[in-house]
């Protein structure tokens, strides 16, 4: 696993499982972590790796964290998904 990979992996495993946390716990406003969530999403594609997808370690670690995102959004507010 590359560099780029364990860092994805790391995000995956601290930022966005904190944001799961606060959801599920009810500790953040859903607007809120929606912003959060959408940051992070933007974040990963915006690399140079993820935009060129040569790296495959890179882009299955990548592709997890974009599906737990995407979960995570479509779990909060349905009138929040609407926007």
């Amino acid at each position: 696993m590359d560099n780029t990979t364990k860092f994805f992996e790391s995000i995956r495993s601290s930022e966005v499982a904190t944001l799961r946390n606060q959801i599920e716990n009810q500790q953040i406003e859903d607007k809120v972590a929606k912003k959060k969530l959408l940051e992070i999403k933007e974040k990963i594609e915006n690399t140079e790796s993820f935009k060129n997808k040569k790296d495959s370690e890179f882009m299955i670690a990548a592709q997890k964290i974009l599906n737990e995102i995407d979960t995570l959004i479509s779990s909060l507010s349905p009138m929040l998904n609407k926007m």
